[in-house]
């Protein structure tokens, strides 16, 4: 449909995208709560957990709590005790129920609707016609669920002897699909619809989370130090990020993290969007890369800060200015088409501007702007 729904922090906000330049057509605030007190809400303490991770370039698991149920008959969400239900384009209340605490996990579909309380070991199932009580369900750990898709949870069970990945229907409480990979895999979700694993020989497999199937299957190099992995899905194009632990070096060197990125050390592919064939791979150190970036385009982008501290006697260092690593590859054949260092430089982050009807891609700092133009096919 053409209505989008985009979480602002603790603000909801719906875009008509037929008319992106008007006002919105409405919005909520999701979590009437006393900011200062925010460590007592669950969804804020996940957030900020997420941010501290993002700043260390160590995003394992990018999921935050879930805290809106969208459909095309409904949207679903909390203002402080308060659970709403409204129509998608008007926001007129259909139904509201105000017995339940503040900061509930929220997820469901076209006829349900869970709701997990802060540290509750069950989950409340509504009607999401009428919102009315219509039983009570296990839920699963926090530590064991890894993603929700509608009303069905995808759990992640990690033990010594293997990770054992299972699609699960709460209300009916049956298991729709289950499958097992080795302790050591890796795991990334893409747009919550397939699930990226990757096993320490080099095993890649692209899963459809609805029915557990392969998209497909690859092979890349072994890596015995497989630490996480990173995936940008197009319809073309897959990218896939294999990252190892970062290497130490010799006296202390802060790379400043940049929220919604995640740290990049070691090998990333290019693999066929439809058949997972291998087309090409590079070699990046030292770099970071955003996890929404856009699959489509054809420029990859790194970018990282760095600052170094020098020992100057026994007890003192001293702080060196920062600087800025940019690299540019190509998306298509991983050719490198831009690699430079910003002394100096105390910016934070870029800008990156995808423009079709142009053919061009810019990429753009403080200090510098890179613009990448492609001719028209017919050329």
């Amino acid at each position: 449909g053409h209505l989008l729904l985009v979480q602002l922090g603790t603000r909801l906000v719906a875009i008509d995208q037929l008319n992106p330049g008007e006002q919105p057509l409405w919005s909520a605030d999701t979590l009437q709560v006393d900011m200062s007190q925010w460590w007592l809400v669950p969804q804020l303490q996940a957030r900020m957990q997420l941010q501290a991770r993002m700043q260390q370039g160590q995003l394992l698991r990018p999921e935050l709590p879930p805290t809106v149920v969208a459909t095309t008959d409904y949207v679903a969400y909390q203002e402080g005790r308060l659970l709403k239900a409204v129509d998608p384009l008007t926001a007129q209340t259909l139904w509201l129920r105000d017995d339940l605490p503040a900061g509930c996990e929220l997820f469901g579909d076209d006829q349900l609707v869970l709701v997990q309380p802060p540290r509750a070991d069950e989950l409340l199932v509504l009607s999401a016609v009428d919102g009315r009580e219509l039983g009570r369900r296990p839920a699963p750990g926090s530590g064991q669920r890894y993603l929700t898709l509608g009303r069905l949870v995808l759990n992640l069970d990690s033990k010594p002897e293997g990770t054992e990945l299972q699609l699960r229907d709460p209300w009916e409480q049956r298991v729709v699909w289950s499958r097992t990979f080795s302790a050591r895999a890796r795991f990334w979700p893409v747009e919550n619809l397939e699930l990226a694993a990757l096993e320490p020989d080099g095993s890649f497999t692209l899963l459809r989370i609805r029915d557990g199937q392969p998209a497909f299957e690859s092979q890349v190099d072994p890596c015995d130090d497989l630490e996480s992995i990173l995936v940008l899905r197009g319809e073309r194009r897959c990218t896939l990020v294999v990252n190892q632990p970062e290497p130490k070096r010799e006296g202390p060197n802060f790379a400043n993290g940049i929220p919604g990125h995640v740290r990049v050390d070691g090998k990333v592919y290019g693999l066929d969007g439809r058949t997972g064939q291998r087309q090409w791979q590079a070699e990046v150190q030292q770099q970071w890369l955003r996890v929404d970036y856009p699959a489509c385009s054809p420029v990859l982008t790194f970018y990282r800060r760095h600052q170094r501290h020098v020992q100057v006697n026994a007890n003192g260092w001293r702080s060196e200015p920062p600087f800025v690593l940019l690299r540019c590859l190509d998306s298509r054949t991983g050719q490198l088409l831009h690699d430079t260092q910003v002394d100096n430089s105390y910016e934070q982050g870029y800008g990156l501007e995808v423009d079709p009807r142009t053919r061009t891609v810019k990429v753009q700092t403080r200090l510098q702007q890179v613009t990448f133009t492609y001719p028209s096919r017919s050329s």
